[in-house]
């Protein structure tokens, strides 16, 4: 959450900046309704631009969004994907001679047969470990004849120029090939050698999306090792010249000729970088990392606004997702615009110019930009320099991490069995050795302060990540954790070790989607808990939570038998004395002491917390929020079958228990401690303007 200190700096900014609008025509604008002033300090928040930066990089243009989703969103849409049938719309060229036409016509026959041909079509390029925002971009892609590939960060990281190269391969048969084709390629190719110009080459463009840090366990990538990957992409193109071929039959030199004339395409690699995760607790300088697009969520950096982010387009890869300007008759440019995004459009007629001022990137914009939440992210950058700027967070966030992992695998049940199984990066890291902690280069070393963990009982046996998010939330000071797979389905499945068909049978099988409360299937977790830490995270926040774990799921009375099994057994007392019984009729208010109580068919006591008081939203009131709940003294009479609740300064009030009593079923679910489930509205109106009265 963000501090007192910003709030109030936040408020002073906005008070004495009312006059500067986004329709303020005295103040230089943006194309988002941003002053320039503000776009220089958010371009400037690593402190690390230089003066002459423009001589040696094109920059950035900034476009705010709602957030990285939507950033991911407009990339994909408007990314000028190649496709086979797109570029055979594009290379038909000026009128050919009919030496030309047999020659086309040849080759034509020829590529039908050899299906192993490369394919004219773009390539997105994503890791395991990409967020859900990220794999959907394939949609789009694939919605325009694109492909895609998937591989591990580690395939990524070590792959050179033939790696990429080979990625853009789309195999879909066997290479075979008609000979008499070729033979009479042979007759003709070199007279059409020297017809063909660089006019007449294909450029291919292809998408490589990357994390700069995984949300799932902290995994991340050095700056440097970042831009060599990027590096390593460009260069696969530039390397190969303008030839992309399929492998051919050294057998055939005839063929050699015929597939370098065939296959003269350009396959262009374009960077996005997702530096949602990264830019909370760590340094981004874009223009030594060069990526050509860049997506952040500015409320992960500050804790507000939320519904604010931005995407960087770097200005010489801007043409890339550029807007034809005009629809014309390509249905693939039809895309949706709204106000603020046209030059002039006819409401009648089909024509529509869309925003031609300093950056065609201003038709992205639709309708009224988050005016007041930009202008609210100079404070947050104000906040940042005042601790000390993004390395000194850096060096906070990791410290508080490294503490919070040593003392997770110092949580041990009696038995010797670990409680906590940690997933990713962290799980390597030593956190004991004080000379290792010590050294400068520690911090640099260690992933990102996101830990993702889950919890054992003293068997073995996993504890679902529910059961632990419902009781953190109960505990004495409630604690809000993110349980799941965290919006990101290929880190989870390698972390847990699951298969394709294993993620595939607990959704038909199973029923178990994203955010349901099923976390276990067949004893094997579905997803995993998370804790990570940013600026505003404090030391007691850590200390608080490893308490709660400990005291709540590490047993401390277990031991070993003498067995050769080694079975656990408990050591619990050989005779019990029950000295008190007390029942909660009503949740959260006063307990009634009793000597003997019945029990109900469940095996649990009779009206044992089967009331409770709800709010006109159907939420349960808890005893944390409604303190005087706890002076409500309610007594049941099983005889009498009434219910009497005592209250200081009212009359004593009578709730009879039997079914007349019933006035019907409410007609919504309610929610009692986070679970939904039925009830039925019990007593007149009377009844709740008691409660109501004393509270």
């Amino acid at each position: 959450f963000f501090g007192y200190r910003r709030r109030k700096h936040e408020h002073k900014f906005l008070e004495n900046n009312l006059n500067k609008g986004s329709n303020n025509q005295e103040v230089t604008e943006n194309d988002n309704g941003c002053d320039e002033q503000d776009v220089d300090c958010l371009d400037d928040t690593n402190n690390d631009h230089s003066n002459d930066a423009s001589k040696y990089h094109p920059g950035y243009d900034i476009i705010f969004t709602s957030g990285t989703t939507e950033s991911l969103r407009i990339i994909a849409e408007n990314f000028k994907w190649s496709s086979p049938q797109e570029n055979n719309e594009q290379n038909v060229g000026p009128q050919l001679s009919s030496q030309q036409q047999q020659y086309n016509k040849s080759k034509q026959r020829q590529k039908e047969q050899k299906n192993t041909r490369q394919k004219k079509r773009s390539v997105m390029l994503y890791t395991q470990n990409s967020h859900t925002s990220v794999i959907g971009m394939r949609e789009c892609a694939i919605a325009q004849n694109a492909t895609f590939q998937c591989k591990n960060i580690s395939e990524i990281y070590s792959a050179n120029c033939q790696t990429f190269r080979e990625w853009l391969l789309v195999s879909d048969g066997k290479n075979e090939s008609n000979k008499n084709d070729i033979d009479y390629d042979h007759c003709v190719c070199k007279a059409l050698q020297q017809e063909t110009t660089a006019g007449e080459e294909k450029v291919v463009n292809n998408l490589l999306v990357l994390p700069f840090e995984c949300n799932f366990d902290g995994s991340t990538f050095k700056s440097k090792e970042i831009n060599d990957i990027i590096n390593t992409s460009r260069q696969s193109s530039q390397n190969t010249g303008i030839h992309t071929s399929s492998p051919k039959n050294n057998d055939d030199d005839d063929n050699d000729d015929d597939d370098d004339d065939d296959d003269k395409t350009i396959h262009k690699w374009y960077t996005v970088l997702d530096i949602a995760k990264a830019a909370c607790s760590q340094e981004i300088n874009l223009r030594e990392l060069d990526p050509d697009f860049a997506c952040v969520s500015f409320y992960k950096i500050f804790g507000l606004p939320t519904g604010v982010g931005a995407l960087f387009v770097k200005r010489s890869s801007k043409h890339v997702i550029e807007p034809s300007k005009y629809s014309g008759n390509d249905k693939r440019s039809r895309r949706y615009f709204g106000g603020g995004a046209v030059d002039a459009v006819l409401p009648g007629t089909d024509f529509m110019s869309r925003r031609s001022n300093s950056s065609s990137l201003s038709s992205f914009t639709h309708g009224t930009v988050n005016f007041r939440g930009i202008i609210s992210l100079l404070p947050g950058l104000d906040e940042i320099n005042f601790l000390g700027g993004m390395r000194h967070i850096t060096s906070h966030t990791k410290s508080l991490a490294i503490e919070a992992v040593r003392r997770l695998n110092h949580l041990c049940h009696r038995n010797g069995q670990k409680a906590i199984t940690i997933y990713g990066p962290w799980s390597k890291v030593d956190t004991n050795s004080f000379a290792v902690r010590s050294k400068s280069s520690f911090l640099d070393q260690c992933p990102g302060p996101t830990i993702a963990f889950n919890i054992r009982r003293f068997d073995g046996s996993f504890v679902g990540y529910n059961e632990v998010s419902k009781l953190a939330a109960l505990y004495k000071s409630p604690i809000q954790i993110r349980t799941g797979c965290f919006c990101n389905p290929g880190a989870c499945q390698e972390a847990l070790q699951l298969s394709d068909d294993q993620i595939e049978d607990n959704f038909l099988r199973g029923g178990h989607v994203c955010g349901d409360e099923i976390d276990i299937i067949d004893g094997n977790p579905t997803g995993a808990i998370r804790i990570s830490f940013g600026k505003d995270s404090l030391w007691e926040d850590l200390d608080s939570f490893c308490l709660f774990l400990d005291r709540t799921f590490v047993s401390s009375s277990i031991q070993y038998s003498q067995g050769k099994d080694e079975d656990v057994v408990f050591n619990v007392p050989k005779q019990a004395t029950l000295s008190e019984m007390y029942i909660y009729p009503i949740k959260s208010c006063a307990a009634m002491k009793v000597t003997k109580w019945r029990m109900s068919p469940m095996g649990n006591f009779l009206f044992d917390r089967e009331f409770a008081l709800v709010d006109s939203s159907g939420t349960a009131l808890r005893l944390s929020v409604y303190p005087k709940m706890g002076l409500i003294q309610p007594c049941i009479n099983l005889e009498k079958g009434t219910l009497t609740v005592k209250g200081k300064g009212l009359p004593n009030l009578e709730i009879n228990l039997g079914s007349e009593s019933c006035i019907n079923p409410i007609g919504k679910e309610i929610k009692v401690c986070g679970n939904k489930c039925g009830g039925m509205l019990w007593g007149s109106h009377a009844v709740s303007q008691w409660f109501s009265t004393f509270l």
